[in-house]
């Protein structure tokens, strides 16, 4: 952000490259064949240094599509790749225009460059105005390319200007919707804030993306933003330091109805019934030193095969929807996860701050957040690798958090980047930002000169001293 507006960005998958299929030449394996003519690859010789000490040498292949990555020469093919952003050199220039930016107009003047382009940006200023964009510089493609496949590379017809790209304000968004906010959780474009206000798939350029799926964290985050009244100071902070682990009401409800209704004729029912007691008796908020958190992530973990992103359409699962066959799997999962903890550790309880933590170098953090599929708003994921619980690595999901207040008189801001903001060990500030995420705060930002000259800092200058040059 700057003094007059504040952004933000969360991933997206607009659709910036293709792939090609090259013929090569029968008669030359070293040339490959372009609109029935004979076209030479340039090359290009490289050499790299390897850790070892050693260097190894190699001569790299562009195609008139882009990159080389691969040639069989036995079958007769090349493989080549076009990127949309392949000498786009200038993102300096246009960042440094987003941050001279005082409007949200000028912001969108600045984004126009498409040089800093990838990602899903909600942005807002302080004469009021918000808006969300879903960024990507997206090629345009002739109207019968089949860009979602390999392309045929020996045709001149499939290839595109990379500098003919889908302009900035053609891409899906929303601008000051009459709900009142804006929001992106990884989500579609169409489900920005469930209102007529979303752009839909239908109206999108080729290759845009987005399509119309929503997230848990949308879902719910547009419910705590979708109040008839006016959100405060205070409960938006709470909002973005949300810590409940989305999935637990609708989830609790299902596995209570399912255990009402078809528990009794679960042959292994007393395996599970404290687990059971022990998520419908929690609230969903991860605290710590309690084993709930524990069981119930990995009881969705288990029931729903190692999914790590629950889809919307399960919470919203009506109990008439639930069968024997459904609520079988709710109680199998449990058991699963019951044996999963056993094979480690000889009981069931299991306090969340001894799984869910952060570790560098040698301290050790308990975080009070959800982790995939129990995901909160502000987070950080467990990531399941081979699907054992031994073999989780803890990657923080929120890569900084930022709240901003804007109105006429300035910006007050809080922030976190949970793994702090050096690696250089002997600083005394080193992890003071993660000692702060592991309890769900945010540390105030100075920005005002007046706020700057309140902090205590150092500064270290460097001169360079060269006789040959004035």
């Amino acid at each position: 952000r700057n003094a007059h507006l504040a952004w933000g960005w969360t991933w997206n998958g607009p659709d910036h490259a293709d792939v090609y299929r090259l013929t090569l030449d029968p008669n030359n394996p070293e040339r490959y064949i372009f609109d029935g003519t004979s076209m030479e690859f340039e090359k290009e010789a490289t050499t790299y240094s390897l850790a070892d000490g050693t260097s190894k040498e190699e001569t790299l292949y562009h195609s008139v599509h882009g990159p080389i990555t691969h040639i069989n020469a036995e079958e007769g093919y090349a493989v080549a790749y076009r990127l949309s952003a392949a000498g786009q050199v200038h993102s300096g220039r246009q960042y440094l225009d987003m941050l001279r930016s005082t409007n949200l107009d000028e912001l969108n003047a600045a984004m126009e460059q498409l040089q800093v382009c990838h990602f899903n940006q909600v942005a807002t200023d302080r004469d009021g105005a918000i808006r969300y964009h879903w960024g990507g510089r997206v090629p345009v493609r002739a109207d019968d390319a089949k860009f979602n496949r390999v392309m045929d590379g020996s045709v001149s017809n499939t290839l595109w200007d990379s500098s003919n790209v889908v302009p900035f304000m053609k891409m899906p968004q929303v601008r000051d919707p009459e709900c009142g906010f804006v929001q992106n959780c990884n989500n579609s474009p169409a489900q920005t804030t469930g209102t007529a206000a979303d752009p839909q798939p239908e109206t999108y350029e080729r290759g845009v993306g987005g399509g119309r799926s929503d997230t848990v964290r949308s879902w719910y985050l547009k419910q705590q933003l979708d109040q008839p009244e006016k959100i405060s100071v205070d409960r938006a902070r709470e909002i973005a330091t949300d810590g409940y682990m989305i999935p637990h009401e609708p989830m609790s409800r299902l596995l209570r109805y399912s255990w009402e209704n078809f528990g009794e004729g679960y042959k292994k029912r007393d395996e599970i019934r404290n687990s059971v007691e022990m998520i419908l008796g929690w609230d969903g908020q991860p605290e710590i030193s309690s084993p709930a958190p524990t069981i119930f992530t990995l009881w969705l973990w288990k029931a729903f095969d190692g999914r790590v992103m629950l889809p919307v359409s399960l919470m919203l699962k009506e109990n008439s929807e639930v069968d024997e066959a459904f609520a079988t799997k709710l109680f199998e999962g449990l058991r699963k996860a019951q044996k999963e903890i056993r094979s480690l550790i000889p009981f069931d309880n299991v306090p969340w701050g001894m799984l869910h933590i952060i570790k560098r170098e040698d301290r050790v953090w308990p975080i009070a957040t959800g982790m995939y599929p129990a995901i909160s708003l502000m987070n950080a994921n467990l990531v399941p690798v081979g699907k054992k619980l031994t073999n989780l690595n803890c990657e923080v999901g929120s890569a900084y958090v930022a709240f901003h207040v804007m109105d006429k008189d300035g910006i007050r801001s809080e922030s976190i980047l949970p793994l702090g903001q050096t690696d250089h060990q002997s600083l005394p500030y080193v992890d003071a930002m993660t000692d702060l995420f592991a309890e769900r705060e945010l540390k105030p930002l100075p920005f005002t000169d007046e706020e700057l000259a309140a902090v205590k800092t150092t500064e270290t200058i460097l001169k360079f001293d060269n006789p040959s040059r004035k």
